[in-house]
């Protein structure tokens, strides 16, 4: 994703592992993007932001974009939805906490099938 806003020319830095509410941070000049990368698989789909992901959005206004990504063979379809705390309607849910490891050592054996 940030390729693509690489090829427009910004400056883009991935900060999609430090919880800061967005994953990318595109910069052109004196514009400044904060990006949240949601994938779909079809038109329409729901997609959720998290509470903090909300917050920032709230914070950020007009310079935070909600990139809708579908990848369909062979391309990439992206649809940019801006300041998305004041112009989509967003509907509050709980959900469960969880946790995730992504760290960890993969050392598999492999197994024929029969």
């Amino acid at each position: 994703m940030g390729d693509v806003f690489r090829g427009q020319g910004y400056d883009v830095e991935d900060h999609s592992r430090q919880n800061l509410g967005y994953d990318l941070l595109a910069r052109r000049g004196d514009e400044t993007f904060y990006v949240e990368v949601k994938t779909i698989s079809r038109a329409g789909e729901p997609f959720i932001l998290t509470t903090n992901e909300e917050v920032v959005a709230r914070e950020k206004g007009n310079q935070y974009l909600i990139a809708l990504q579908r990848e369909i063979p062979g391309f990439v379809e992206l649809a940019i939805l801006r300041n998305p705390a004041a112009t989509l309607k967003l509907d509050r849910q709980c959900r469960q906490w969880v946790w995730e490891c992504s760290t960890y050592s993969y050392n598999p054996r492999k197994f024929s099938t029969l």
